[in-house]
């Protein structure tokens, strides 16, 4: 008998080995999983396999089986929403046929009334966090029955076999939350996924692995990967996403729960500055000729927004071990209390610029609030345009003037907004500079106290 609604998909012997099984309609297929070593071993017990759109919870157990044909019933996990099941293995054992047994009858007294169960949904109060990851969504809230798979084994002689059967699920949502801790030039780097496990779930104890990409790409691509070539020249090759696992031993029960990811506990460098974007990335055009227009690029600014930031250079560890990106939450340590400061997102994976003057590639930036003791003013003090020679060039002087006490490490971001085919023709002495993608580049410079700071380039466009 199989229940209405439920597929059961069966991948044994060369087969599972082979590649060439079934796939389950909702996810791909378990045997990716285990071309990619993401499949458990030899041990009873249960392995959970996150994804960003659901997950793969494998189930293990060893049955003692008599010679010729009998029939093992292998649990399957309450709460999921389960309708399709793959059986990965029966060891040794024939499979014959697989089926879902009819499942328990819930008790009149237990079940919840759908219109009291929305109206409880909607006044479900944010879930607390300790590294404030975003709030993911909550399980189901009434009681479900799950019915176990009746597998049809046959075997030559007595004897035990491991079985191992998956259920894809998207009952397991989860997310990513950092906190960085500040303490003078220093911070420290906490970090836990958060998986919400509804109040009818309790998985027991499992092994826990994640890896940070659609399960659904994996239909296509064995290899998903993180990090895209945002610079010029030839394109970097993106790394792949590598599986990260915790456990056994992390308890999957109702509620929120929290694995500590390998950022727990890590010491980073911070360095203070202020961020300066006067124009934006809004007007960059993407052509290979330039657009002349003298005043593109100097009428119709906003009032320009210096932002307080830190830099973060992430210890390279961390950035290849394959972390996922999250939200992180910028603590200060004052007198003995911890102040938060500012919300944003980490992005983990390495952003790599092809240029000879890419910052290095592990730093990172945090907006942490205005900076109202410095301004700026931007002026185009040339413009020349060639039509015959097909060159244009274009002179900007920023001056910086900083009416605070204290000295400032300025970032100046500048945009070659005309079009792709530029280079810096003449770059600022007193300025380090950085290119930050194929139409961005950086300048740094420090602003005395009460004092200012003048930045002068030429930038030349050539089609």
């Amino acid at each position: 008998m199989v229940t209405a609604g439920l597929r059961i998909v069966a991948l044994v012997g060369a087969a599972l080995v082979a590649g060439c099984g079934g796939r389950a309609p909702t996810g791909p297929s378990p045997v990716l999983l285990t071309a990619r070593a993401l499949a458990s071993g030899s041990e009873p017990g249960t392995l959970v396999v996150l994804y960003r759109d659901g997950a793969w919870v494998h189930v293990r157990q060893r049955a003692v089986l008599p010679a010729g044909r009998s029939q093992v019933a292998v649990p399957v996990p309450a709460g999921l929403g389960v309708t399709d099941i793959t059986v990965v293995s029966t060891g040794d054992a024939i499979l014959v046929a697989s089926s879902r047994a009819a499942a328990p009858a819930v008790a009149a007294a237990d079940r919840v009334d759908p219109a009291e169960e929305r109206r409880g949904e909607a006044v479900l109060a944010p879930v607390p966090v300790v590294v404030d990851a975003p709030a993911v969504p909550a399980g189901p809230t009434a009681p479900v029955a799950a019915a176990p798979v009746l597998l049809t084994l046959e075997r030559a002689a007595a004897g035990e076999v491991l079985l191992e059967v998956a259920f894809w699920t998207q009952a397991l949502p989860w997310s990513v939350g950092y906190a960085l801790l500040r303490d003078g030039d220093w911070g420290r780097l906490d970090g836990a996924v958060v998986i919400r496990v509804g109040d009818d779930v309790d998985l027991g104890d499992v092994e826990l692995r994640l890896v940070d990409a659609p399960a659904a790409r994996l239909a296509d691509d064995d290899e998903p990967r993180r990090g895209d070539a945002v610079g010029v020249g030839a394109p970097a090759a993106a790394r792949p996403v590598a599986p990260l696992s915790f456990g056994p031993g992390v308890p999957l029960r109702a509620g929120e729960v929290r694995v500590p990811l390998a950022a727990s506990g890590q010491v980073v460098p911070l360095r203070a500055s202020a961020l300066v974007d006067v124009v934006g990335p809004r007007l960059d055009v993407s052509a290979m000729v330039p657009k002349s227009d003298r005043s593109y690029g100097q009428v119709g600014l906003p009032t320009p927004t210096i932002a307080r930031t830190f830099e973060l250079t992430l210890p390279e560890a961390l950035v290849s071990a394959g972390v996922p990106d999250g939200e992180l939450v910028f603590t200060e340590l004052q007198h003995g209390q911890v102040v938060p400061r500012a919300r944003a997102a980490l992005r983990i994976a390495d952003q790599v610029v092809v240029a000879a003057t890419a910052p290095p590639p592990n730093r990172r930036t945090i907006v942490v609030a205005d900076a109202p003791e410095l301004e700026v003013e931007r002026k185009q003090t040339d413009f020349n345009r060639d039509g015959a020679a097909k060159r244009l060039l274009e002179e900007i002087t920023i001056t910086l003037r900083n009416r605070g006490d204290g000295a400032i490490d300025a970032v100046v971001r500048e945009h070659a907004y005309r079009g792709l085919t530029w280079t810096l023709a003449y770059q600022p002495s007193n300025a380090k500079v950085e290119q930050e993608g194929p139409q961005q580049f950086a300048m740094r410079v420090r602003v005395p106290a009460r004092g200012e700071a003048t930045l002068t380039y030429r930038v030349e466009y050539n089609w």
